[in-house]
């Protein structure tokens, strides 16, 4: 019997990436923790956790002959749009490796993340965006379409996440219908997003909120208010249901109050490191 264990981190959507492929995300500190234990036998390789398992072993040219058993627990609410399927396969896949006693780079991690979830259809995109912030923390920027991480950054700012997560649920094939008129939004995306890379987050991640919001069908009530009570960001998160607030501590209080207090949770941003770092077997950074 093989043991080993992983940890990683939820995320928020500064630049949602399904209209341009082109994203942005910001790690916040909502832990989800995975042990996995192996025993002899084949593995079915039907679930989304299964694959990301099975590529591990692919990429490190071993055979799988094992049934992994998977033992989960999240902070994360899932289907709300912060990045609980991302971060999980993070955890998942570290676990693996931590259970194998190898070590892969997290650039690798992150390839093998973004393919699963594309493949399975957990994600329009790939999610590239979000599996990097989860790993790493901090501000990443990605190309998505071509599995690009094009800057990720320190998040210096000193501002916490104020989350607004509604018991509405949304899943990522609720997106597929909607491409079409997504796409349309593209060229808009696309200069949201150069406003964002640019430096201007608390500006791109509203104007982000705003647009996608009206696209799925939110009331955009929850960013103006956020805005209002002092927020210097606020945008739906991904496909939603959850708004994400970036709000100085001084102010946090006063956006818990415009949201009212049901459904509401104040977490810490996760900062990133300072300069990079390869994150050892089995740990995220």
């Amino acid at each position: 019997m093989v043991r080993g264990y992983g940890k990683s981190y939820g995320a928020i959507s500064i630049i949602t990436a399904f209209a341009s492929g082109k994203g942005c995300a910001l790690g916040i500190d909502l832990p989800v923790e995975v042990a996995i234990e192996f025993k002899r036998g084949l593995c079915e390789k039907n679930t989304f956790l299964d694959q990301c398992i099975a590529e591990v072993f692919t990429h490190l040219s071993m055979e799988m002959d094992y049934i992994p058993h998977l033992s989960i627990q999240s902070d994360i609410p899932a289907s709300r749009g912060l990045k609980s399927s991302s971060a999980v396969a993070n955890a998942v896949i570290c676990a693996t490796l931590d259970a194998l006693n190898e070590s892969l780079p997290p650039e690798d991690i992150l390839q093998i993340n973004a393919h699963i979830s594309k493949r399975v259809g957990i994600s329009v995109t790939g999610s590239l965006d979000d599996a990097a912030a989860s790993l790493w923390g901090g501000v990443v920027f990605t190309d998505n379409w071509h599995n690009k991480i094009l800057k990720r950054e320190h998040f210096s700012e000193k501002v916490q996440a104020v989350l607004y997560v509604p018991e509405e649920t949304r899943s990522s094939l609720d997106v597929h219908p909607l491409m079409d008129q997504i796409n349309l939004y593209s060229f808009i995306m696309d200069s949201i997003f150069s406003m964002a890379y640019e430096g201007h987050i608390y500006e791109a991640m509203t104007l982000n909120g705003l647009v996608y919001a009206s696209l799925f069908g939110y009331a955009s009530n929850k960013i103006t208010d956020a805005i209002i009570a002092g927020a210097k960001g606020a945008s739906l998160s991904g496909k939603g249901s959850a708004v994400a607030a970036l709000v100085p501590t001084p102010q946090v209080e006063d956006v818990v109050v415009a949201w009212g207090i049901d459904n509401v949770r104040v977490v810490e941003v996760r900062r990133g490191e300072v300069g990079d770092r390869t994150p050892q077997s089995g740990e995220i950074i």
